[in-house]
């Protein structure tokens, strides 16, 4: 009895003891004058699929930090309208260079690299504001900021006001 007793105990705190996670290197935008800006979402994901064939990335890059398990961490700019991407790491450390890892996804490609292949939104957070940027086929169609006040408005596209603040 008083080992089943000792082992509920032992399963009750281990379950109320709080979870903690490595939280995971953000994609880098570069945005309005090169302002860097972190990136919750992954534009490269979204290029693999049955066609584009996610590689391993711990055959290339080696053992990852528990910080980048996805095996890299893309840097992005936007250009002329057009998402690109710019550079490709090894995550927590720049000694893998970036053409190893870019040559395995895009074989016959040189940097910058047009995201032709990412539609969707990207969010980058500065301060209390999140920019929200809307692409379609890598062309960016739609820019918004909301402010702490959850009030979505309109941005213009050179971002004057705000983006100057950042």
């Amino acid at each position: 009895m008083k080992k089943i007793l000792f082992f509920l105990v032992c399963v009750i705190l281990f379950l109320s003891s709080p979870v903690s996670a490595t939280e995971q290197v953000k994609e880098i935008l570069y945005y309005s004058d090169a302002r860097m800006l972190y990136i919750e979402e992954l534009p490269l994901e979204s290029y693999f699929n049955a066609k584009n064939i996610r590689p391993d990335f711990s055959s290339i890059v080696g053992d990852v930090c528990t910080s980048g398990r996805r095996g890299y961490q893309g840097y992005w700019d936007i250009e002329n309208g057009y998402l690109y991407l710019t550079n490709l790491f090894r995550p927590c450390s720049e000694d893998v260079s970036s053409k190893l890892l870019l040559s395995t996804i895009f074989p016959d490609l040189e940097l910058p690299i047009k995201a032709i292949w990412f539609s969707g939104v990207l969010h980058a957070q500065y301060e209390e504001e999140v920019l929200e940027l809307v692409f379609e086929n890598g062309k960016l169609i739609k820019e918004s900021v909301n402010d702490s006040l959850n009030s979505i408005r309109a941005v213009e596209p050179k971002m004057n006001s705000l983006l100057e603040s950042l």
